[in-house]
């Protein structure tokens, strides 16, 4: 088949892991990891073992939930309760701890669009290379403001700024040009982990399924 080889990548979190996908794979992809654990523990691990090995930078993808509201606190109480079990969870909730943070309430992107903006950008600076977003919403209303807002930060940027790029039900961040993308290839990095999110009519949030 012709085009791009494919990357292959592992779910590299522990300081072992970190090398391995270093040394021998093409990145990382992150669940339940914020900008701060990236920039402290994986970028520093991951790149450095790369480097070592004689490899090109790896790629750090960083999935994360994304909510825009104007009522933050139901909605960081709904993730909190859905995605509870990953602050129990030995190797996610060291990532957490990293964080300064108790579970997926605090480290998801819950906000107006000017904090969401805000808080992709601190992603974006902490050394990840690419972002997947998981959309939720509470209501129509959100789950379209969400998107909007998502759609929005994926515009053409300055060449030193990261791009973003959206795929499927997710936004692609990178540092460089884009490669082919599919469907199925962000659906591994983010609906795989959380659920394919289906936008409600009711005001009951959107929550993950399966």
């Amino acid at each position: 088949l012709e085009g791009p080889t494919p990357k292959v990548m592992i779910a590299a979190l522990g300081d072992q892991m970190l090398k391995l996908a270093g040394a021998r794979t093409d990145g990382t992809i992150l669940w339940c990891v914020g900008a701060k654990t990236i920039a402290d523990h994986i970028a520093p691990a991951i790149n450095d073992a790369a480097e070592k090995a004689g490899r090109p930078q790896p790629s750090i993808v960083c999935s994360i939930p994304v909510w825009v509201t104007d009522d933050p606190a139901p909605a960081r109480d709904f993730l909190a309760q859905i995605l509870s079990v990953y602050a129990e969870l030995p190797s996610y909730r060291r990532m957490l701890d990293i964080e300064g943070l108790h579970g997926l309430g605090e480290l998801s992107l819950v906000g107006t669009e000017a904090e969401v903006t805000e808080r992709i950008a601190e992603i974006a600076a902490s050394g990840a290379t690419d972002f997947t977003a998981v959309p939720m919403g509470g209501n129509p209303d959100e789950i379209a403001r969400t998107r909007e807002i998502l759609r929005i930060v994926r515009q053409p940027c300055r060449p030193w700024q990261h791009r973003t790029y959206e795929v499927s039900r997710c936004v692609f961040v990178q540092r460089h040009q884009p490669p082919t993308l599919t469907p199925w290839r962000s659906a591994t990095s983010a609906e795989i982990r959380a659920g394919q999110i289906a936008p409600s009519r009711s005001a009951t949030p959107s929550a993950p399924r399966g």
